[in-house]
């Protein structure tokens, strides 16, 4: 199971990639500088927050962590399930098509017979 990092932490990260200043988010915010570096190290932000910050930093934080059941899945583990998912129904759907085909010449075989 992988551990879940504070949002605060992830928050900091983001925007240190970007370099988005905490003076720039603190103004987004209508909050302090201090009051934003405290963000940085919290394990719970506002709704309105996450909303603000995930326009500012172009990041949605709010799949930053989808919990199914008790385990917590990251966001990027989570893009690579589908994707392997995805190939796994295609993969289906091909051998589906293979055995209609399959039925059909069965089906032409038995009326040339009649």
């Amino acid at each position: 199971m992988t551990k879940q990092r504070a949002i605060g932490e992830i928050i900091k990260e983001i925007a240190n990639k970007q370099e988005v200043s905490a003076d720039d988010i603190a103004e987004k915010l209508g909050r302090t500088k201090r009051t934003v570096w405290r963000l940085f190290h919290a394990e719970d932000v506002s709704i309105k927050e996450l909303r603000i910050l995930s326009k500012l930093l172009n990041h949605n934080f709010f799949s930053e962590y989808l919990h199914i059941g008790k385990k917590v899945i990251p966001y990027e583990e989570l893009i690579e399930l589908k994707k392997s998912h995805s190939k796994e129904i295609q993969e289906k759907e091909k051998r589906i098509k293979e055995l209609e085909d399959l039925i059909e010449h069965y089906k032409l075989l038995a009326s040339k017979k009649k």
